[in-house]
Parts: structure tokens; sequence; C-alpha cells
């Protein structure tokens, strides 16, 4: 009997040793942020997304507000009038771009009613959820790039998806 369970240990130690030093393929990276004394757990991102913050509002009532996409945080300036009036201009195509969109959302967890997005700049999308269900899992994808997280209770809740330059 001693030998049994010397045998079936060491099995589960070399498997153990084995899958230990194997690495997780992309699609399965883990971020698993969790804030449990806030209501939120940041699940999983692809590698092309930079950051997720995810805020709870101090407004009473519930709802999800997500900006998707890239800041812009540097506005360059080189339009110079004839009496050193300076102003901001952009071409046709920067006015009419539209940032990244969820191209798919699955609901893993909880339900959602309504769902409006709208432009915030030529590098970001808002979308905005109302009449949400808690908990609410969500899993969102915009082409190859998907963001996975769950809110565990009512809240005003600001989530944003950065992605990298």
């Amino acid at each position: 009997m001693k030998d049994i369970r010397s045998t079936f240990f060491s099995m589960v130690f070399a498997s153990l040793v084995y899958s230990a030093g194997s690495p997780l393929p992309v699609s399965a990276m883990q971020t698993q942020e969790n804030a449990d004394s806030t209501g939120y757990t940041l699940i999983k991102k692809s590698p092309g997304i930079k950051g997720v913050e995810i805020r709870k509002g101090k407004k009473k009532g519930s709802g999800l507000v997500i900006t998707i996409g890239e800041k812009v945080t540097d506005l360059q300036n080189n339009n110079i009038t004839a009496a050193n009036v300076t102003g901001n201009t952009k071409s046709a195509d920067k006015q009419n771009a539209t940032g990244p969109v969820f191209d798919r959302i699955d609901i893993v967890e909880g339900k959602y009613g309504d769902i409006k997005v709208d432009k915030k700049s030529g590098t970001q999308n808002v979308y905005t959820l109302r009449e949400l269900s808690f908990p609410l899992r969500l899993l969102m994808y915009s082409g190859t790039e998907f963001v996975e997280f769950r809110l565990t209770e009512p809240a005003k809740w600001n989530l944003d998806v950065n992605y990298k330059k």
C-alpha cells in the first residue's frame, strides 16, 4: 500500500513540475486583477491591449460606460496665422476616423438591456450599457483583441480599454 501511495504522489509531483514549465498560450493570458472590495475583476485581456481601468462612480444608479481605443494625449499644433493666432486643424480622414469597435460581445453572466455607441475621438469610441443585471461578466471582442471582466454590484461603472500604439 505504501508503494502505491508513493507512486501516486511522485506521478502527481512530476505532472505538476512538467505543467509548471510550459507557457500559457497567448489566448489564455490571465491578468486576474481581483479587487474584491471594489466589486470588479479583470479576468483576461489580449496582448494588444495596454491596460484596462475599471472605476466605480459615486452617483446613484447602475450603468456601464466603456471607452475603447487609443488615448490621444498630445495634440500638435502646426497652424500659425499671420496674426500669430494658432489653432488646430485636422485632415478630413482624421475627422472622419473612428476608433476600434466591439464587433462581438459575449454575455457570460448577467445581462444588459440597452447599448449605445458614440464616437469620442478619431481613436476612441464610447459604449453605454443600461438595464444591467448583476453580477455581470462580459467577454468583448474587437477584431483579434479582447477583454473579459466581471462586475459584482450595481453602480455607475466606467471602464477604459486602452490600446497599445
